[in-house]
């Protein structure tokens, strides 16, 4: 994958998508399915924004339940199952475990009825998967056994537990980096760090953006027979460069997680109850208290969600100290036992996802927005060649996408092509279990296995065009710091292939060195000098991207 902004300047494409979020990279993969011809422009780096603040659970949806919307659960069932399959090296089943209280809308009747319809919905949902990505069916359990997987729970009233399965996703940044690569495999023209400033206009139809490249200073114009906004948090402000305004009735929450140190449960994810309310005006079982869920992440675990509503510039979005105090507050509430304080967070993420309200409204009961939203802005103000998305779930998007694509193909005035969906993504292809033959033939001395596993779980097949690199120069196949499998390789191979162009990239997305938490100075020095040599950048730049990266990082 090339960053070619010579292409994006002398061609015209059907179809130019604004944003490299989830969103965004999904529809332009699923355009080029379609047979259109694609680019794609974002701003910073791909994902880097709300699609890389994730709990990492790929879900089917059996929250939606409490609505009663059967159609947004099929939705969210058919996005997972496909997920499945086409990466089946990122994403694989996940037990949850929830206790049960009393007898009533908490107790373990209702979650077993619950979990009954739950199968009878999802019941295609193993169609066409391998045996090790079947997904089970869930049960309940005894008051003895739940204790037995969530010992330090409220042992009053508790009545027993449930059980049901979810996916995670092993590195969502890197699913969210492997649609665009699958696009661009279709001759798809992707370029980050590019920024629309302008609309171009012909009469009252658009006809591409006027862009600027902040890697290296240049304008350049983009000519599309059709633009598609997704720019997420971003979308309102895009919106202002259209000559009619239109009204946009969307607000933002920040949305919270922590990755902890700590491991309190072995292998499966909890879902717990906060201490503060949760009340949902549309539900038709009302849940109480919101859930936080426990996710194994790597040797620690990934804990979450708070919301808190958010009125800045997108830009401007931090986590502050209050954030990872209120999150954990409750946490400690719900798993008392654990404990937990500042020192035992190791890393931290935020993004905006959308929800219901205005100014002026307060933080609890924040109402997330259910539903995604395509926007026709020729039937809105008249606007011609423009489509604004929002998306609301990253499981989902693939769905999302297959609309969006829809309609673009029906503005265009073409036929709807034969929907080839199940489209491996690249590091699909690979048979991930065991040492098959093509792992053996790679195996050198100066190369462990850990480090094939490595490489395997998250290049998929591609790994072995990273295990090229690493065999063409020794140090190569170093490892970039102590407890982290990464190693030096992976740092070239984002460059060369994925379109890293800062520290942060590498740092933040294309490796899994923050799956540790901070890798330490020593670890961002080494990349940067890695980065630095590859990219012929100065001194002075190369502190300059060391810095950036060690503020991220740094403890609140």
């Amino acid at each position: 994958m090339k960053r070619n902004l010579a292409r994006l300047a002398n061609e015209e494409f059907d179809v130019l998508v604004v944003g490299g979020g989830i969103y965004g990279v999904t529809t332009a993969r699923e355009a080029t399915l379609r047979g259109l011809k694609v680019a794609l422009i974002e701003r910073g780096d791909f994902g880097h924004a709300t699609s890389a603040n994730s709990l990492k659970i790929i879900h089917g949806g059996l929250r939606y339940l409490q609505h009663g919307d059967f159609k947004r659960m099929r939705r969210s069932i058919r996005a997972r199952s496909e997920l499945l399959r086409i990466a089946p090296h990122l994403i694989s089943p996940l037990m949850f475990v929830m206790p049960t209280y009393g007898h009533l809308l908490k107790g373990r009747e209702v979650m077993a009825l619950a979990l009954s319809v739950n199968d009878l919905i999802s019941w295609d949902q193993n169609r066409n998967l391998n045996v090790e990505q079947l997904i089970p069916r869930g049960r309940t359990i005894s008051k003895t056994q739940t204790l037995q997987y969530l010992p330090e729970i409220d042992k009053k009233g508790l009545t027993g537990g449930a059980i049901w399965y979810d996916c995670i996703a092993k590195h969502t940044e890197r699913l969210t980096l492997e649609f665009i690569i699958a696009a661009a495999n279709r001759d798809a023209c992707a370029a980050n760090y590019v920024e629309a400033k302008q609309l171009m206009l012909s009469g009252n139809s658009v006809i591409g953006v006027q862009a600027h490249d902040t890697i290296h200073g240049k304008d350049l114009e983009i000519r599309s027979k059709v633009v598609v906004n997704a720019t997420g948090p971003w979308i309102k402000k895009f919106l202002e460069l259209l000559p009619a305004k239109p009204i946009l009735n969307v607000s933002w929450a920040k949305a919270v997680n922590v990755m902890i140190k700590k491991t309190p449960f072995n292998g499966y994810a909890a879902g717990l109850a906060g201490k503060e309310d949760c009340s949902d005006r549309d539900t038709i079982i009302k849940k109480g208290k919101r859930l936080f869920f426990w996710v194994p992440w790597q040797s620690g675990s990934m804990v979450g969600t708070t919301y808190k509503r958010y009125f800045c510039d997108p830009e401007a979005c931090r986590i502050e100290e209050a954030d990872i105090v209120e999150i954990l507050d409750e946490i400690n509430f719900g798993y008392p036992g654990v404990n937990l304080s500042l020192d035992d967070v190791c890393f931290y993420h935020a993004g905006l996802v959308p929800i219901f309200g205005k100014a002026g409204d307060s933080d609890q009961n924040v109402q997330l927005v259910r539903h995604s939203l395509i926007l026709d802005h020729e039937k809105m103000s008249r606007i011609k060649g423009i489509i604004t998305v929002n998306g609301v779930k990253y499981t989902t998007a693939i769905e999302l996408a297959k609309d969006t694509v829809n309609l673009v193909l029906k503005k265009l005035g073409l036929e709807k092509p034969k929907y080839t969906g199940d489209a491996l993504l690249p590091g699909a292809v690979c048979d991930l279990i065991g040492n098959d033959v093509s792992s053996r033939n790679h195996r050198t001395h100066v190369v462990q296995q850990r480090t094939i596993d490595h490489l395997k779980q998250i290049y998929g097949a591609q790994y072995k065009s990273v295990m090229d690199l690493a065999k063409s120069d020794e140090k190569l196949a170093e490892t970039i710091c102590q407890g982290s499998p990464t190693i030096k390789a992976e740092v070239v191979y984002a460059i060369r292939e994925e379109m890293a162009q800062h520290l942060s990239d590498v740092v933040m997305r294309r490796t899994e060195l923050i799956n540790i938490g901070n890798p330490g100075s020593e670890a961002v020095r080494t990349c940067a000098e890695i980065m630095g040599n590859e990219l012929r950048w100065e001194e002075s730049r190369r502190k300059t991207e060391v810095n950036n990266v060690q503020a991220v990082l740094r403890p609140l």
